[in-house]
Parts: C-alpha cells; structure tokens; sequence
C-alpha cells in the first residue's frame, strides 16, 4: 500500500517499476516522473545504496537499466524499503506483539510522544477506508478482520519469503507439515507459490486468533459444509 509510504519512497518504487522492461532513456523517465534529470540521477544514487546489490546503472549517456544478482528479483526492494519505513515497521511490531504501551513503543522506535501519537495518526487516516485503525488505548490493531488479514498478507509476502516470516519457527514448521500431510492425503500437486500463500494466509489467520481477534463464520457457509467430513 503505498499511501504509507514516504513521498521519495514512492518515487522510488516508480523507477524501480519503470525498469521492469527494456532499458529506458533518462530524459523519458525524468519526464514520467514530473522532475529534473538531475534530481532523477539523485534518486538513483540514493536507490543504489538502499537495494544494494540489485543495481541501477546506465548502459549509456542516456539510458539506464537495472540488474538482478541471481539470487535476488523485486522483492527485495520492496523488503529494502518496507525495512526503513517507520510506518510499517510500527504496523508490524503491533501485530506480532502484544502488551505495547506509548512508553514502550516510543523506546523502541526513538520517537518522542508527539511523533509517534502523529504517526500513529496519519496511519490511521490512511487505513480508514479499509475500516483499519490502530487503537491508541491498549495499541491492538482493530476493524475489519478480513482487511485486517488481506492486508498483512499482501505485506508479509512483499517483504518475506515463509522461511523468514517472523510468525514464529513452530507455527511456520508446524504449518509446513500440515500443508505437506494435507496435499499428500489429497493427491494434490504441492509447489512453493502455493505453500508460500497457504503458510502467509494460514499463518496471519491463527497469530489473529492468538491475539483474540477472529472472523466471525456464519452456521450455514458453504465451506463448513464442504469441509465438515475432515473433522
């Protein structure tokens, strides 16, 4: 969600996205972005240093492409930023611990009362719409619970493969058995994408539950129907 982002955050994912296809020439991509080359070029320099070693360079004078070390895609820029983004990394502490208090919070982020009470603010602004809201008495993270979830999904799985998604080694092992035990039994065809987003939506649904927040199942659904022969 980039409306949590920063404004030079922003402007660094779109180059970033720019640079998905072919090289692109930087008087384009200056224009694209409502800026001066020279300012671009700055954005660049600064970028390099966050994504490194993923690599921005120019092939010429004027065109400039991006390089992937094998072992790395775009991810890693989105880890790179969601890594230094207060927001976020606020976002994340209240979901994957509980017993947080203004004095605790402010000790662990460095932030003076008034920066993070804004803080807080301006994310509460932002995930309004979504019916997500931090709530700044006993600082849970409240609202929509199907919001709730999707959003940490979409997050975690930006910022983190499964095997270092910080729900936990237990949970994670235990949820990599299941899925294992699960599609063996089913004679289903098992590969990473789909154990990534069992482990993420399974994973975020019980740290949910932990922390005494659930969906609400109606009697009649269907999926408590089609499932109930397994329990």
């Amino acid at each position: 969600m980039k409306e949590l982002l920063s404004t030079k955050e922003k402007v660094y994912l779109d180059i970033t996205s720019a640079l998905l296809g072919e090289p692109i020439d930087i008087y384009t991509l200056a224009d694209e972005l409502f800026m001066s080359v020279r300012n671009l070029k700055k954005y660049i320099d600064d970028l390099n240093v966050l994504i490194n070693p993923i690599s921005i360079y120019f092939i010429d004078t004027n065109s400039v492409n991006i390089h992937y070390p094998d072992s790395l895609n775009y991810q890693h820029i989105y880890k790179s930023i969601y890594v230094n983004n207060l927001n976020y990394s606020l976002l994340e502490l209240l979901f994957l611990e509980e017993n947080n208090t203004l004095e605790t919070l402010e000790e662990h982020f460095f932030l003076s009362e008034s920066t993070l009470r804004r803080t807080i603010s301006f994310i509460n602004q932002r995930l309004a719409p979504f019916d997500i809201i931090i709530d700044t008495k006993n600082f849970n993270i409240i609202g929509d619970e199907k919001n709730i979830i999707q959003f940490f999904v979409s997050y975690f799985q930006e910022k983190y493969t499964f095997q270092d998604i910080k729900l936990g080694n237990s949970l994670v092992q235990f949820l990599d058995y299941i899925y294992s035990d699960f599609t063996k039994f089913l004679n289903f065809p098992t590969n990473f994408p789909t154990k990534n987003r069992f482990i993420f939506w399974v994973g975020v649904g019980l740290k949910r539950i932990e922390r005494n927040h659930s969906l609400p199942i109606n009697n009649n659904s269907e999926y408590l129907t089609q499932f109930t022969h397994f329990f």
